[in-house]
């Protein structure tokens, strides 16, 4: 009898569409992309510390780093794309979108607040100085 009962809850349980599931694996991916994108340009700008100049390389660990992080930022665009598309023609699961387009934005938002330093520490380098 137990058998009998999970199946027909499970058989009239809301099946999310595939797409839907797409888009959450695609939003974990560039979440931890942006994540793993910091760690590695921290770890990098900590390998010059404490005095860490304009002079000094930019390695590749740093630039993978920092190319990580843009890539998961080009794809919050994505994610608003796949929200507004939701919300025109599919309104029941325009929530499942928004929620993902919402902690997609607020990882790349941390991540770069959080390595904000290892981000930015040349950004000013060359700037104002000729030749």
């Amino acid at each position: 009898m137990n058998e009998d009962a999970r199946g027909l809850a499970s058989a009239h349980a809301p099946q999310s569409p595939p797409l839907i599931k797409a888009q959450t694996k695609l939003t974990v991916l560039f979440v931890l992309m942006a994540l793993s994108g910091g760690i590695l340009a921290q770890i990098s700008y900590e390998q010059f510390l404490p005095e860490k100049t304009c002079n000094d390389p930019t390695t590749t660990m740093e630039r993978i780093g920092i190319s990580l992080l843009v890539i998961s930022a080009l794809f919050v665009g994505f994610n608003l794309i796949v929200f507004v598309l939701r919300l025109l023609f599919d309104r029941k699961h325009a929530v499942s979108a928004f929620l993902a387009l919402l902690i997609h934005v607020v990882a790349v938002f941390l991540t770069f607040v959080v390595f904000a330093e290892a981000f930015l520490y040349d950004a000013g380098c060359g700037v104002g100085m000729f030749g």
